[in-house]
């Protein structure tokens, strides 16, 4: 044995090492170590790591059977990603929903803020 794989073997895992290569030039945040720490995927990712998955939780709108954490909508320092997507960097913001109820509460508009000028118009 020479420690080298078999031809075919060597193919695959050089298929595979240039496909990595190509998925990092599209998408850099996929490469190890790279990637903003406080974009909505990584908080999303963190979440699912610290929390695990909301499966088997109750939704709190409706106490059906939640599949997904939803952001509550209450961090005085909420973010917004490139897609308009409100989050927060605070885990403990996230709460179990059912598909339905979150995708009600994705599309509902944010409140206007207050006018500083107490105008009505």
């Amino acid at each position: 044995m020479t420690g080298r794989p078999d031809p075919d073997t060597a193919e695959l895992l050089e298929r595979a090492r240039r496909l990595k290569r190509r998925v990092i030039a599209l998408r850099p945040s996929l490469a190890p170590g790279v990637g903003d720490p406080e974009s909505y995927a990584a908080v999303h990712s963190r979440l699912q790591r610290r929390r695990g998955s909301a499966w088997g939780w109750a939704c709190v709108d409706c106490g059906e059977h939640a599949e997904e954490w939803s952001y509550d909508g209450g961090d005085p320092d909420e973010r917004v990603d490139a897609k308009g997507r409100r989050y927060s960097l605070d885990l403990s913001r996230y709460v179990p929903r059912c598909v339905p109820c979150h995708r009600r509460l994705d599309r509902r508009k944010p409140d206007p803020e207050p006018d500083p000028e107490g105008s009505t118009e």
